[in-house]
């Protein structure tokens, strides 16, 4: 709605305080929210990356933001020190809207410096840490479902996904065509043509 009213001709500058201050209320209850939520993961990324991987690593999330406080009072400081800055673009140029997250391994960005082998582990390791944080914050115990990723993985890698997804997980695996050992193993599989 902010930037709705920025590409007004004449811009009610009242109106955009009043809308800032509640903006701001919210973004810290949004910046607080997401903290929790990058700390819950880097508790557990770096472990499912080392096992799904078998590379030690100090994989971690970087919050990257432009704000390093909750306080809406600060948050309000700085959306008005641009506000004629927002005018001019029409558009909101600061805010949490505008923060990201990076994944950090051994202090390098991994979009900058992994593999494309790389990439796919921390992708996954993602995905199941924030299954692990789903059953935390809801108690129920969400299924993942995996559309053809073994035949990104090697056969070492796909052993270990399917043994850890097997100790924690509910899954669903779909792929165009099984790796010979999965036939022997006691997963529940079926075959449509």
């Amino acid at each position: 709605e902010r930037n709705i009213l920025l590409k007004n001709d004449r811009v009610d500058e009242s109106l955009l305080g009043i809308m800032d201050e509640q903006l701001a209320e919210a973004e810290a209850v949004i910046y607080e929210k997401r903290k929790e939520f990058i700390d819950f993961m880097n508790t557990w990324i770096s472990v499912i990356y080392e096992r799904l991987s078998d590379e030690k690593s100090s994989l971690q999330i970087r919050y990257v933001t432009q704000s390093d406080s909750a306080d809406p009072t600060v948050l309000k400081q700085k959306r008005k020190a641009v506000m004629k800055k927002d005018m001019e673009f029409r558009v909101t140029t600061t805010g949490i809207h505008k923060d990201d997250i990076i994944f950090v391994k051994d202090g390098m960005n991994m979009i900058d410096t992994a593999s494309q082998g790389q990439k796919r582990m921390v992708i996954l390791s993602f995905r199941l840490a924030l299954l692990l944080y789903i059953r935390e914050k809801t108690g129920k115990k969400p299924v993942l479902l995996l559309d053809d990723v073994l035949s990104e993985l090697d056969h070492d890698r796909q052993v270990r996904l399917l043994k850890l997804v097997a100790e924690k997980y509910q899954c669903i695996i779909t792929a165009t065509e099984l790796p010979p050992f999965i036939r022997n193993l006691k997963y529940r599989q079926f075959h449509i043509e």
